[in-house]
Order: structure tokens, then sequence, then C-alpha cells
């Protein structure tokens, strides 16, 4: 299943789509229901990260991770929220797992706003998609972008050890980069050794503290990766797509026999790969489970707008497709990676 990958304190699968695959994969009738999520005082939801009910996104709750050391381990002023793995001659951070396990975010909502407000101009609102959250879009590409970061190992924190920052991978209106920034949670009782201060420039004030500031997320190597070569074969598990993911077809498909929506689906399938040929901008890629992946439009009611997209998964001498999104997943994922040209997905 595809993830886009959450809150203040809770990773949006409101807002978080997976592919799904044969084997082990959620099916689309059994994904967990959205649960709103409090980010400052309140109750605590669950955790996790995909959209609303039968939209293979599910808001969790969330349970902070024993990575993250406790608030009574803070002395002499620093917070890490960190472990230190040690090997023989090197030595790794290992940050926690999701972005509001390390750092606490009072009225989320108001933050991604104020996120919005700063950086370029782009839509962050699902079109179809309910969501617990203002702009899901952002809200999922922020726990994203984090964990792609954590992997990379580039978060830092302040030479004095009291504050945290991580490149958010977004620019204001004059490509200035901007930051979260973060600095000593002084509640003794919170879980999260790290507050949110505010989203910053790279050029203000309060980053003087950072000798060195981090790099934005990096996904691929090879940028081949994110063209689709339509010299490969394409195999699709058509029958998969449609039994695992029927509730994410519009209607009148969703109500149609299996058989008949695998007619419409396969006719849908021989015209994107046409049309992939005449304009290599119509694969757009997708960051999942560490690979560059490919989304294609399925057409099924008119030739030039798209209902579903499938994901295509480069397999070396071929490709294979094996899920459907529906297009606000599609979206919410290829944004991980950039904002997606206007071809046919849409925010």
């Amino acid at each position: 299943m595809e993830t886009v990958g959450a809150s203040s304190m809770a990773v949006d699968r409101d807002h978080v789509c997976e592919p799904r695959e044969e084997g082990g994969h959620p099916r689309a009738g059994s994904e967990g229901r959205a649960r709103e999520q409090r980010t400052g005082g309140g109750s605590r939801a669950g955790c996790s990260a995909h959209p609303t009910p039968n939209m293979g996104l599910e808001l969790t709750a969330y349970s902070v991770r024993s990575c993250v050391a406790p608030a009574s381990s803070r002395s002499s002023g620093l917070a890490l929220g960190l472990l230190e793995k040690n090997s023989e001659d090197v030595a790794m951070t290992e940050w926690p797992e999701k972005l509001f396990d390390l750092i606490f975010f009072p009225a989320m909502d108001e933050k991604l706003d104020e996120l919005a407000q700063l950086a370029e101009d782009e839509e962050w609102e699902y079109q179809n998609l309910h969501s617990s959250h203002r702009k899901p879009i952002l809200f999922n590409y922020l726990q994203c972008t984090y964990q792609r970061l954590r992997e990379e190992d580039k978060l830092v924190i302040s030479d004095e050890g009291q504050a945290i920052i991580f490149n958010t991978g977004l620019v204001t209106g004059n490509q200035e980069p901007l930051f979260c920034y973060a600095t000593t949670n002084r509640n003794q009782n919170a879980q999260q050794n790290w507050h949110f201060s505010a989203w910053r420039r790279r050029g203000e004030y309060d980053l003087i503290r950072f000798s060195r500031l981090p790099e934005m997320a990096h996904y691929f190597d090879d940028p081949s990766a994110l063209v689709f070569d339509t010299r490969k074969e394409l195999r699709t598990n058509v029958e998969h797509i449609v039994a695992e993911n029927k509730t994410r077809f519009p209607e009148p498909y969703r109500s149609m026999d299996d058989y008949t929506v695998q007619t419409f689906l396969k006719g849908a399938i021989d015209n994107v790969k046409e049309r992939v040929k005449r304009n290599y901008k119509t694969a757009i890629p997708q960051y999942y489970r560490s690979k560059v992946q490919l989304l294609l439009p399925l057409c099924l009611k008119k030739p030039n707008i798209a209902d579903l997209a499938i994901v295509v998964e480069d397999h070396g001498a071929f490709y294979r497709a094996s899920t459907c999104l529906t297009l606000d997943m599609a979206y919410s994922n290829a944004r991980q990676l950039a904002r997606p040209d206007r071809d046919w997905l849409l925010p």
C-alpha cells in the first residue's frame, strides 16, 4: 500500500495512501478508520500514515516509542530524544520512527497554516477525501519527509544542545529554504523531548545556533528511475487490482461485477501505455518503501480525465502493477518527491 505517508501527535493515514500488493498488504475493505488527533493538550489519538475509511488512509493514535528518552533523563539541559548505535568504528544516530514522537506540535492546524503561508503558494487540500486536519497533503508531506531525513540522519542539534532543526524541503516565494525549528521541551511530564518553536528561513537569527544546517531529503541516485521506459513490458495484475481495491473505483464501476470492471480497466491500461509513449511526463514518480515507483493515469470515463492511478514498480527487465490509488492518495504520495506536473494529477 502506499504511504504518504502525520499531525502534531499522529500520523495522518487520513492522508497517507498505501498501494496494495498481494500477500500481506492491507485490503481496501479492512483499512482502519481515521481518528481525529489532537496536537496540543488534550487526548492523543492513534498514529499511522494513509486516507479515510475505505480509502487506504488511516490516522493513528500515537504511542511514544521507547527510543525517545524520558523527560527525567534530560540532564545538563540536553534533550536529544535519540539513541546512539555503536559499531566497532561507527556511531549512528537512531531517531524516533515518527515525527511526533520527537517533537511536540501545539495547535498543529495553525502550524500547518503558518508553513503554507511562508512557503511558495501551493494547494494542500484534498479534493475528495475527508481529513481530520487542515491541509492534509502538507500534513502527510511533513511526516514522510521526516521519515526519509531520519533514514539519512539529516536532523541537526544545535551546538549547545538546546535546539533541533530539519530541512522541510520547502522554500519561500524567494526560494529561501524553510526549516522546522524546535527547542528543549521544558515540560518535565512531556513525552517528546523537543517542543516546536517556529518555521524558520535559512537566514533567520535563531539558526546561528547551528554551525551547519541540514540538507533536504534525497530520494534517488539514478534519474532514470523517474522516467517510464516504454521499451519494457508492463505486467498488470488486473484481477488483484479490482478485487482488492474496488472501493477506490468511482461509480458506476464500484457497483459493477468484477469481470466488467476488469474489462474497463484493461482498456484504460492499454490507452495509458500509448499515452506515455507520446509524453514521458505522463508517468509521475512517488517514493514508497525506499523505492521510487511510477504513477500512471487510468481514464475510465473520458480519455483526458483520470479517474484513478496505477502504481508501477520497476523490476529491471519489466514493470509490474498490482494496485491502484485514488487521485488524492496519488497526489499526496507524489508530492513527497516534488510538486506533480499538472498534466493529469491535480491536487
